[in-house]
């Protein structure tokens, strides 16, 4: 079983941006840009932060950034690929100091008035119109190049290999009465049902007072897997026709099950490890079936990026000076 994963996704190049500009505008984005907008005088010099009550992880004189939003430029402003990187290098910790060195140089910046000159200005301007764009281009292309009942499809032909159930790891003690002749024969094996009982009991006992589970099965229990101290393996909620399954899924490692009586005679089992079901959805790996499609079908996202900038042309009709570019000079 595979579970969500960064690592598990296929390279960038899969992904074959078909459009320069597709690249440009997805893929240049990172938390290291400062937001901004064009403003009057008067206006903020940047955007106002995210509004939380979270406690505050970072404050450099008038930055202050919050527990909250620096979760959110982690998981939402952060590129896919620029996570995976830092994930490899240090991990949020090193992203925090980067956060802080950037924070630091922003007041700076401040202080010197660097945000009223031009060039800033119109800088700032240009990555607000990115930041913007991001997302709309994730939403409006990168996940509609690809039919939802298509990566559904996908995902529930592999639905197994990325989920599983709630499994406990058991030992076991077994000791038969009279009418079942006992797997393995011990010197002290119960003859009736009621000393099957209390050999069972007595058993119990002095696995609830710590004595070894495993040592307890070689030397008393009289089931085969005695000879492996006890372990017979896992048991797996809906899929292992094992006795007593519902009693032991509820138990945490190191705890022990009641005494059961089974149709040979008298048990309880040892809850060695345990696992949770594990089924994060198609939400969390929609992302790594689009990338695999895209990597099949490489037209895919150019196609969907025409179509949909055809429509908003169609839409916002803009207006191109096509001559007045004849009069820019460039090197």
């Amino acid at each position: 079983m595979t579970t969500p994963s960064e690592h598990d996704a296929p390279a960038p190049s899969a992904r074959s941006w078909a459009l320069p500009i597709l690249a440009l505008l997805i893929g240049a984005l990172g938390g290291w840009i400062l937001r901004g907008v064009s403003r009057p005088a008067a206006a903020p010099v940047l955007p106002p932060p995210l509004v939380d009550d979270s406690d505050v992880l970072v404050e450099v004189g008038s930055q202050r950034l919050t527990l909250d939003q620096f979760r959110h430029r982690w998981e939402r402003v952060l590129t896919f690929d620029e996570r995976r990187r830092l994930k490899a290098a240090g991990g949020p910790e090193l992203y925090l100091d980067q956060v802080t060195e950037q924070l630091t140089a922003t007041e700076e910046a401040l202080r010197l008035g660097l945000q009223d000159r031009p060039v800033t200005r119109e800088a700032m301007r240009a990555a607000a119109s990115r930041a913007l764009v991001q997302p709309f281009l994730h939403e409006k292309v990168r996940l509609a190049s690809v039919a939802e009942s298509e990566l559904r499809a996908r995902f529930e032909s592999r639905r197994d290999d990325w989920t599983s159930p709630l499994r406990v790891k058991v030992s076991e003690v077994v000791v038969t009465s009279r009418a079942e002749a006992p797997a393995i024969a011990k010197a002290d094996d119960a003859t009736t049902p009621e000393s099957a009982r209390a050999k069972a009991e007595k058993l119990l006992e002095r696995a609830r007072g710590g004595e070894d589970i495993a040592a307890l099965a070689r030397d008393h229990s009289e089931a085969p897997s005695s000879i492996n101290g006890g372990n017979v393996g896992w048991i797996v909620d809906g899929r292992t026709l094992a006795e007593h399954e519902e009693a032991a899924l509820k138990l945490e490692p190191g705890e022990l099950t009641e005494l059961l009586e089974t149709p040979r005679g008298f048990a309880f089992l040892k809850i060695t490890e345990r696992e949770e079901a594990l089924d994060p959805g198609f939400e969390a790996f929609q992302e790594i079936l689009i990338d695999e499609v895209l990597a099949e079908d490489p037209g895919a996202l150019e196609r969907r990026f025409r179509s949909v900038m055809d429509e908003l042309r169609s839409r916002h009709s803009p207006t191109v000076n096509r001559e007045l570019l004849a009069s820019f000079e460039h090197g």
